[in-house]
């Protein structure tokens, strides 16, 4: 009966929100614009002043004065504000004089009014429109724009709005939401902030200053950024985009850690909570540089998981105003301690190279590495011309993939990006990648790391010696439980049924290329082998296989697969061919297969409960926060118990995390740590129910099982080493031997950028989760067996033949780097 009390809590809350009907859209509380509209210029005043309201009567005033302005400065450039007159060569006495005047949002940066021989510049006056009508149109909204008591915005913020992209976050704002206009707010408490404790420097008009870092995370396009499902994966190659409310709640703590340490800086003493504060908020993430010990500064949100949001920088030889701060902080912070005036423990300091799970740029490397058996096989057939294609559009392709890697890490790192939990492990395997191949330039480390994997797979593919290979990757893998990224086609039965024994004892298949790939696959097999080899109609014999790349030997990513609730869902539809086949394969008894049925309705049940409280839409007297929060607060140390969440230092976060879960980001967190605890419990408290243990190895089989009983091939792409084995053998013995004993069963909390994980036997299924939209994902990974390491004596061919083989297409490789 443990966990009775939270599941009380659960269905109390179910039945609060059935008796409500919908609730009223809330109200904005901050007006920035009539139709957040965004002034970049003297037109975006003309559109305001076509209104008849008092925002366009206020333009069409603007209007006037920018155009009499204008017109005397045309007449008379030496009258423009701030205007000078300088040689229009500075290096030759003999040049004429232009006029030049500053930029109001930037006075550093001069607009030239005229030309050299005297005449008004047409180009000049323009820019000069504008920023006149950027700054007369906020003067004139001084006091008309900001909260709705008429409170006018700060001339931090006015300066910011001027700025480049700033202005855009607007566009954060929706009907419900001033989630835009609050992020320009806190950007501009900080900027005053900045500018009276003399660290303006986060506020330049470099591309590491914090409000230019905010806009190109959340809105810029100047580096690729992950899609919903490549989050969901664990795919670290692109940029995953921080939740625009956890910025906006590190920027709202940051303030607070700033106004702390200006108080720290007088006779005032701080209390025992605001130090706390500073405590659980700040995190200095460490890494050595140059043989010495360095940080970055990360601030958490609301949310206390993981490392934070982070708008500092790396520099060469110095520290950052930031760090700078967080240094002469930490001295005030044990002055106070050793007066005896708070119980001082040092601030946090996170060293995340252990931290960091495995393989986040192994979806990059893998897909090079799907195309090398291709390569090897022609090279077999005698057909290197077709290799130079194949090789050339691999380094275009792939080449560029792991240059996007690169700059998304540079971006983090030098601070045009906010640093997150993702962008410091895809630090820590960037590092390990260059600390092996020597370079940071990604058509280098292709170039380096394509030999690498040709000896790797080159070695297997003539141990496996096929007629061919089809990659198939995008047209099977990923469908119903399919792991096939590519097939290995034989010409007799008696080549495959050897080959099979050595990929570790798989089935082998036949049919006739027709039936088995598509038109575009067949016709690009043609081309590569020609006629002679390829055939159509006649049939062939076949293996499926998978192929992996992975920075850890003794692991591997297994799949993923979406969240619990439509695995629930797939696994108790009879219909679902891929959920009951996976049942079929197990090999459980049609009772516990029902019972298992039942436990998945069970959980989906669960999870929607937990749907209708955190995004359901409230009722006509509960807001949809007043209804989270308040389930939230009912949450008792016997229900978090219940969930397994018991540990002081996990207890401790998550009473923080409830105090302050008032935003969306924070709740999110909170309904995910629950989804997970409920599974986890419900499993853990029924284990020596046959139905709830075939329940977790079928959610295990989800995501680990290759419903196509393929052959998997395990690169380790730092060293070489590679693996070969039947995927599924050793998995299904670890899984059967659960339903019989119970034993094997773990879970554990998160690594950074995961949540929380369950697993069988070593396989592992992770929660994974997209913070744009905060939807939930499952990622698996599992060992690899050391038995299956293949030594290179193995291979039928000799080294000198391997090599000679693998020198063909290292010379397209040093070809095409001379290329470029």
């Amino acid at each position: 009966m443990v966990g009775l009390g939270f599941f009380i809590i659960m269905e109390f809350f179910n039945q609060l929100l059935t008796s409500y009907g919908l609730l009223k859209k809330r109200k904005l509380h901050v007006v920035m614009d009539e139709a957040n509209a965004v002034v970049t210029g003297y037109a975006d005043v003309q559109k305001f002043a076509q209104n008849d309201t008092e925002r366009g009567n206020i333009a069409k005033q603007v209007i006037q004065q920018v155009d009499a302005a204008v017109a005397t400065v045309e007449g008379n450039p030496m009258s423009a504000e701030g205007a000078q007159e300088v040689l229009s060569d500075p290096d030759n006495p003999e040049s004429g004089k232009i006029v030049k005047v500053p930029r109001f949002s930037n006075p550093s940066d001069l607009i030239s009014i005229t030309r050299a021989n005297g005449a008004v510049s047409s180009d000049g006056i323009a820019g000069y429109k504008n920023e006149l009508a950027n700054k007369i149109w906020q003067e004139a909204l001084n006091g008309k724009v900001g909260a709705e008591d008429g409170e006018g915005l700060d001339s931090e913020t006015q300066e910011l709005l001027l700025r480049n992209n700033v202005s855009e976050l607007i566009n954060l704002n929706t009907e419900d939401s001033t989630l835009g206009s609050d992020l320009i707010g806190a950007l501009g408490e900080m900027y005053g902030l900045a500018k009276e404790l003399g660290i303006d420097s986060l506020f330049s008009t470099k591309t590491t200053s914090i409000p230019t870092k905010v806009y190109q995370s959340l809105l810029g396009t100047k580096y690729q950024v992950a899609t919903e499902e490549e989050a969901l994966q664990g795919n670290l190659a692109k940029y995953q985009r921080p939740n625009p409310e956890a910025v906006l709640g590190s920027l709202q703590n940051l303030n607070k850690v700033l106004k702390l340490y200006k108080k720290s800086e007088t006779t005032e003493k701080l209390t025992q909570d605001e130090y706390d504060f500073v405590k659980n908020h700040i995190n200095r993430v460490s890494f050595r540089q140059g043989g010495r010990e360095r940080f970055r500064v990360f601030v958490k949100s609301n949310d206390l998981e993981g490392l934070g949001l982070s708008f500092d920088w790396e520099t060469r030889t110095t520290s950052t105003d930031l760090q700078n701060v967080l240094n002469r902080f930490e001295d005030n912070l044990e002055r106070l301690s050793s007066d005896g005036d708070i119980d001082y423990t040092g601030l946090n300091y996170t060293d995340i190279t252990d931290k960091v799970s495995a393989g986040g740029l192994g979806y990059v490397i893998g897909d090079v590495a799907e195309e090398i058996g291709p390569i090897v096989s022609l090279l077999q057939q005698g057909r290197g011309g077709e290799v130079e294609k194949i090789w050339d559009a691999l380094y275009e392709k792939h080449g560029k993939k792991i240059e996007a890697a690169f700059k998304v890490s540079e971006g983090a790192q030098s601070g045009e990006l906010i640093g997150t939990d993702e962008t410091e492990a895809l630090n820590v395997e960037l590092k390990e990648l260059m600390s092996t191949y020597g370079t940071t330039e990604g058509g280098e480390v292709l170039g380096r790391l394509i030999p690498t994997l040709l000896n790797s797979v080159g070695q297997d593919m003539m141990r496996m010696n096929p007629n061919f290979v089809v990659r198939v990757g995008q047209s099977r893998a990923g469908t119903g439980g399919d792991k096939t990224d590519q097939m290995m086609f034989y010409k007799t039965e008696e080549q495959a049924i050897e080959a099979a024994k050595l990929a570790g004892g798989v089935s082998v298949k036949s049919g006739t290329l027709k039936d088995l790939i598509s038109k575009s696959e067949l016709d690009s097999t043609k081309k590569s082998y020609g006629k002679s080899i390829v055939n159509p109609n006649q049939e062939y014999y076949y293996i499926d296989d998978n192929l992996k790349c992975t920075n850890d030997p003794s692991r591997t990513n297994m799949g993923s697969t979406a969240g619990p609730l439509s695995i629930a869902r797939g696994f108790q539809d009879t219909n679902d061919s891929w959920s009951q086949g996976l049942v079929q394969a197990l090999g459980v008894s049609p009772e516990v297969a029902a019972g298992a049925r039942d436990n998945f309705k069970t959980i989906e049940n669960d999870i929607k409960l937990l749907n209708s409280i955190f995004d359901g839409p409230g009722s006509t007297s509960v807001s949809p926060a007043a209804a989270k929060t308040t389930f939230i607060a009912a949450l008792s140390d016997e229900s978090w118990e219940s969930l397994g969440i018991s540990t002081a230092k996990e207890r401790t976060k998550i009473g923080k995390l409830i105090s302050s879960a008032k935003t969306d980001d924070a709740q999110r967190t909170i309904k995910r740590k629950l989804e997970q605890g409920i599974i986890t419990r419900r499993i853990e408290n029924n284990s020596e129910d046959p139905s709830w243990r075939a329940t977790a190895a079928l959610m295990m089989m989800k995501g680990c099982y290759d419903t196509a009983g393929g052959s998997k091939m395990v690169v380790d792409y730092l060293t070489g080493d590679h693996y070969r084995y039947n995927g599924n053998k050793p998995m299904m013995k670890k899984f059967k031997q659960y339903m019989e004993t119970g034993e094997g069963w773990s879970s554990s909390p998160g690594t950074l950028g995961e949540g929380s994980s369950f697993g069988i036997g070593g396989y592992s299924a992770k929660f994974q989760h997209s913070k744009q939209t905060g939807v939930v994902g499952l990622k698996f990974d599992g060992p690899v067996p050391k038995r299956a390491k293949i030594k290179t004596e193995e291979s039928e061919y000799s080294s000198t033949e391997l090599m000679n083989k693998l020198l063909e297409v290292q010379q397209l490789i040093f070809s095409s780097l001379i290329k470029e």
